[in-house]
């Protein structure tokens, strides 16, 4: 396993996981991790699948990591204990289950948390915003389609991040991104702009608010 080996947005998770002991949710066969540890940006780590033939090679695939690896059968943050890991990682899958796997044991959720989900962002941006973390930093990597990548830090206060923008259209399209007018994220609210306004006169308020939103995001974007 080498780093080329990684997709781009894995390797964006890869590079903002910072040192120490770092758990992957749903590791899979523990590719993420393996390059973790072979690049030594962490000192331990600790690969949680509960599909048990990923499992299985997960296994394998850490074996030459002695000590320093390991892979649990679980579900979510369930095989962890309090307090066990500085950080996790949470990929490829939908938000909506990221932020369930977070809500299943708050008191496992560390101060460091990297998703990157396979949809919409803004339930993880939401949650973050009602359990007092802050969006560190966000970006959009290029795939099948554009996927957001999120790195979440636990702090006191409100999340300046969102200071200046209004609240709802940065929890849907991200307020870093927004602030520094991503071209990605540019490319997909005008592709969203045009499929909604083909919507408008169906009288789906739905629609109408979701219209409302990608204009003010286009506002924030094209100043």
């Amino acid at each position: 396993m080498n780093l080329k080996s990684l997709e781009p947005r894995l390797q964006t998770v890869l590079e903002w996981v910072p040192n120490g002991v770092h758990a992957d949710i749903g590791a899979d066969h523990a590719y993420l991790l393996g390059n973790l540890l072979g690049q030594n940006r962490i000192l331990r780590g600790i690969a949680v699948e509960k599909n048990q033939e990923p499992f299985e090679l997960a296994c394998k695939n850490l074996e030459k990591f002695g000590s320093r690896a390991e892979a649990r059968l679980g579900d979510g943050l369930g095989p962890l204990a309090a307090g066990e890991v500085d950080s996790i990682s949470i990929c490829g899958m939908g938000a909506g289950l990221m932020v369930k796997i977070l809500q299943a044991h708050p008191e496992r959720v560390p101060d460091q948390v990297i998703t990157q989900p396979n949809d919409s962002a803004e339930p993880m941006r939401r949650w973050a915003w009602e359990r007092g973390f802050h969006v560190k930093q966000e970006t959009l990597t290029l795939g099948f389609w554009h996927y957001p990548v999120l790195h979440f830090e636990r702090k006191t206060g409100e999340d300046p991040s969102y200071a200046g923008l209004p609240l709802d259209v940065a929890f849907r399209f991200g307020p870093h991104l927004l602030k520094r007018k991503e071209p990605l994220l540019l490319d997909h609210v005008l592709q969203q702009q045009k499929r909604l306004t083909q919507l408008e006169g169906t009288g789906n308020p739905k629609v109408q608010r979701d219209l409302d939103c990608v204009r003010s995001a286009l506002e924030i974007l094209q100043k």
